[in-house]
């Protein structure tokens, strides 16, 4: 038989041929799938890392951009603090009105300065001490007197303040129309001249002439019912009808006023403008000429 037969017919030699592992093909398959899923683990983890880092960054306090945020989230309620405090104090200053904008404890020169006391005055109070001090107070001929009004704002401290303008009006009663009342400025004053008798004024002060014109006008019907009890002027007799009567035009030494005159033709109550800001409210024209030319040198 020649060789080759031979050797294909021997069963030892047909056994020694190797078989293919099965172990060896599933240990590949693995390698297989994880070299094939490897992009998608790492990319994965990846995002995690991202979405991390991003929750940081957004809510962590000691990220750089929060930090930011809540440093002038802080300087912005340190501003609000500050401006609550600034304007509150401003308000309170601006209760207080001492001297004038001159200097000066009265809008025109004055040889006597009065302090008047009204803190917890009734209306009639307050009246009444003014028309006192109209009538007994021994001023020299000629010259002029200032009265100004106090109150006591705390008891404990004593602080004392001048009273403003409209404040006055308010305690008195005044019926003066809103829009003049709310433009008026603080100063204002009241004094009294010596000339023939004492002659008794007010001085206000408006922010222009056509606010201040308009408003006394609206302020006519109720001015006589305001200052007659203040200026001391008869009701008697004919003159119950001043409460009725109508200012008119004319002109007091030589300035445009507007004027009540009673039954006789005398002045009763008359207004006019020392200039585009200031009013002068007085009974008479004896105190016209020289509150006019003490203010004109007073503004220089």
């Amino acid at each position: 038989m020649p060789p080759e037969e031979k050797k294909s017919q021997d069963p030892s030699i047909a056994e020694q041929t190797p078989k293919p592992s099965v172990i060896q093909t599933y240990a590949s398959d693995m390698a297989k799938a994880v070299r094939e899923n490897q992009g998608s683990v790492v990319k994965i983890a990846m995002a995690e890392a991202e979405k991390r880092e991003h929750e940081y960054v957004e809510f962590s306090p000691k990220s750089t951009k929060n930090k930011i945020f809540i440093i002038s989230a802080g300087a912005l309620i340190l501003v609000g603090i500050a401006i609550a405090v600034y304007v509150t104090i401003i308000k309170a200053s601006k209760a207080v009105v001492v001297p004038t904008e001159n200097g000066s404890i009265s809008l025109v020169f004055s040889e006597t300065n009065k302090e008047v006391p009204i803190g917890g005055l009734s209306r009639d109070q307050i009246i009444g001490s003014i028309r006192n001090e109209f009538i007994n107070s021994p001023l020299k001929l000629g010259t002029v007197e200032n009265i100004y009004f106090t109150k006591i704002t705390d008891e404990k401290n004593e602080t004392k303040v001048r009273i403003n303008a409209p404040d006055f009006l308010s305690l008195i009663n005044s019926q003066i129309p809103g829009t003049l009342s709310r433009t008026l400025e603080p100063d204002f004053m009241i004094g009294a001249y010596s000339w023939n008798g004492t002659s008794p004024f007010v001085i206000l002060k408006v922010p222009n002439f056509q606010i201040g014109f308009s408003g006394m006008l609206a302020w006519e019907g109720k001015l006589f019912d305001d200052f007659y009890k203040l200026f001391n002027i008869s009701t008697e007799g004919t003159n119950t009808m001043l409460f009725n009567k109508k200012f008119t035009d004319a002109v007091v030494k030589n300035k445009d006023s507007r004027v009540l005159y009673d039954d006789a033709g005398k002045i009763a109550l008359m207004y006019l403008f020392l200039d585009d800001n200031t009013i002068l409210i007085t009974k008479d024209g004896g105190a016209i000429d020289e509150v006019n030319s003490r203010f004109l040198l007073q503004k220089k």
